[in-house]
């Protein structure tokens, strides 16, 4: 459906040219008829878009809309999520210099008379024998390179030296997302966005100090040691992210409703493939109204006890029994659906009206030019 969208206005535009340059044709021909000298010359190069040329026109525009058309899935599909592991080694490793620079430079001169020419031909050196790059490793297969002090990296980076096995990481990775690509699909709820709008935070993935991430989100409610409770929940991140496959994020909002988790759920788009977002309202004074959840989840038992577990703690002063909570719950009953489950979504994947008007104008002029080109030179 995309496809025939963006092809029919550029092959219009191909079909009127083609039948544009033969009117042209028989006009001048009926104009001219009765010179003969003239008449041979137009013979010898008409001006008409012959039918070989219009299937070249045809092949061009498929060519340009096909081309569009998988930028355009690449963009609605591609999406990132976070992947979450822990420090298993970091390593001091001698490289090669990366600092180098012209030398021994010297004037090289060929050939004689008018034909002489000369110009400057230098070696490579380096500023260093080597150099030194300061490395942290996690159990997701993703290294970081801490910058160097010097410009050597003989200086021990003060990061590196604080960094020890088992600190949390976070990173982002590139992935497909069906949903995403069709937003409207799963999650529209009429009016919720602008209803909410006020209270629905940014998507948590700023990631800072190379592999730090906070992950709880509030919003309009005081959280006392907030610093302490994000590290608290990047542990349990690097514990269940590679084992469950899962990133966890808190969402604290003041005195919403229960429909609010709806709005933040459409807001997200969902979430990513492997959210579990709790997310929790609470009054002024700290106490927990309602606790839910957003995770694309094989069984809504996850859901559930989530839910009550949370519920029953009774206010967010009791932080670390919240976080607790939810890493049992991701623990014990955590599995997220395949992406592949979704595919079934590609098919009503909807192009942004930018994306639309950009392929579509960009096909057309490429397919007017083409039109005018042909008229004039004969190419078959």
């Amino acid at each position: 459906m995309i496809f025939l969208t963006i092809l029919i206005i550029p092959l219009v535009c191909t079909i009127a040219g083609f039948i544009i340059s033969g009117i042209i044709k028989n006009q001048k021909n009926k104009n001219f008829k009765r010179d003969i000298q003239y008449y041979h010359s137009l013979y010898d190069k008409e001006e008409e878009i012959t039918w070989g040329e219009l299937v070249i026109q045809i092949g061009v525009n498929l060519i340009l809309v096909g081309l569009f058309v998988g930028i355009i899935s690449c963009q609605n599909l591609t999406y990132t999520e976070i992947w979450n592991g822990r420090v298993v080694s970091k390593k001091r490793e001698k490289v090669s210099c990366r600092h180098s620079y012209d030398c021994n430079c010297r004037r090289v001169c060929s050939g004689s008379g008018k034909n002489r020419s000369c110009h400057t031909v230098c070696d490579t050196c380096y500023e260093h024998s080597y150099d030194i790059d300061w490395k942290i490793y996690d159990n997701t297969g993703r290294f970081f390179d801490v910058d160097t002090v010097d410009r050597q990296g003989l200086i021990e980076p003060n990061f590196w030296t604080i960094t020890r096995e088992g600190d949390p990481t976070a990173h982002t990775h590139i992935y497909k997302n069906y949903i995403k690509a069709s937003p409207g699909s799963l999650f529209r709820k009429y009016g919720l966005l602008e209803k909410y709008k006020d209270v629905l935070p940014e998507y948590p993935n700023k990631i800072y100090n190379y592999y730090s991430l906070d992950r709880i989100v509030p919003v309009g409610v005081k959280v006392e040691n907030l610093v302490k409770w994000n590290k608290e929940l990047s542990i349990v991140n690097s514990k269940v992210g590679v084992s469950k496959e899962c990133n966890a994020i808190i969402v604290l909002v003041n005195n919403q409703p229960r429909e609010y988790l709806h709005a933040l759920e459409q807001h997200w788009v969902g979430g990513n493939k492997n959210d579990a977002i709790l997310v929790i309202s609470v009054a002024d004074n700290g106490t927990i109204i309602w606790a839910d959840s957003i995770a694309l989840v094989q069984e809504s038992i996850f859901k559930i006890i989530l839910r009550d577990n949370v519920e029953a703690v009774g206010t967010i002063k009791h932080m670390d029994k919240i976080i607790n909570k939810l890493y049992v719950a991701i623990m014990g009953n955590y599995k997220r659906k395949e992406m592949k489950d979704f595919k079934y979504l590609l098919s009503t994947m909807t192009p942004t009206i930018t994306q639309y008007v950009v392929a579509i104008v960009v096909c057309t002029f490429i397919s007017i030019g083409l039109s005018i080109m042909f008229h004039k030179e004969d190419i078959l």
